[in-house]
């Protein structure tokens, strides 16, 4: 992505923006990396609010209902399985189709990359 200018729509946001190369994608939600897996699905269970980030998460929701993009974050899992990150956007996915249970968890299926 090093022709694009992304970034995040504010500070630790979970959305973000992806301007170049044709594209002009804002309020997009950020995956990370680690939670995609071989077939380009990203689930995130989300178990309750927790540390009042219940507003960047209903921000995280609505990107994910207004917006056919999802812009993913590098990251990885450790050998206890904790998330961690660069927070390095690194890659533009469609979103083909999501899901959002009732108890808040986050099924997103991507479909193709548009920018690496």
């Amino acid at each position: 992505m090093r022709d694009l200018q992304t970034g995040f729509s504010y500070r630790s946001s979970w959305t973000g923006y992806a301007k170049g190369r044709g594209l002009d994608i804002v309020d997009a939600p950020i995956l990370h990396s680690a939670r995609i897996d071989a077939n380009q699905n990203y689930y995130d269970p989300f178990k309750g609010p927790r540390n009042g980030f219940s507003q960047k998460y209903k921000q995280f929701v609505n990107a994910i209902k207004s917006s056919s993009y999802a812009i993913v974050r590098q990251g990885g899992k450790d050998e206890k399985q904790a998330l961690f990150g660069t927070g390095k956007l690194i890659a533009v996915y469609e979103i083909t189709s999501y899901n959002i249970d009732e108890t808040g968890g986050v099924n997103i299926q991507l479909g193709k990359r548009l920018a690496i």
